[in-house]
């Protein structure tokens, strides 16, 4: 992401040259162009005023860039914790599903257990009443 700003700022400085160093620029020898060293208090303000226009370029492009990426860095903190609230949300599902089907499977356990016992002690009872039935039946 290259900001064009700059090099377009940097295009009409040197377009909005000063009267005198652009009539200067414009002198030809041998059919080229030449352009004389500029020397004195005026080429010393342009530089200046150049620099301290790309120093204030630097920094706006700096500025925008920080709050660009704060701007990313706090739509990725709030993804984050929309995926961490959901993430969340499918933790408690999950924990109460469980609990419910470990309570369901104790019931169901201690439930068919219950049965074979009472079934058990009904069989064993049975069984101890029919030898007690045959020996009073041989008895008489």
């Amino acid at each position: 992401m290259f900001n064009l700003n700059p090099n377009l700022k940097m295009m009409n400085k040197f377009l909005s040259l000063p009267q005198s160093i652009s009539e200067k620029a414009v002198k030809v020898l041998n059919g080229k162009l030449t352009i004389p060293q500029p020397n004195g208090l005026k080429f010393l303000h342009f530089q200046l005023e150049t620099l301290t226009q790309n120093l204030e370029d630097l920094e706006s492009h700096i500025t925008s860039v920080n709050l660009q990426e704060r701007e990313e860095y706090l739509q990725r903190i709030n993804s984050i914790e929309a995926s961490v609230q959901h993430l969340e949300q499918l933790y408690h599902r999950l924990f109460s599903t469980t609990v419910v089907a470990s309570v369901t499977l104790a019931v169901l356990f201690f439930g068919v257990t219950s049965t074979r016992e009472v079934t058990a002690s009904k069989s064993a009872q049975e069984t101890s009443i029919v030898p007690v039935v045959e020996q009073s039946v041989s008895q008489h």
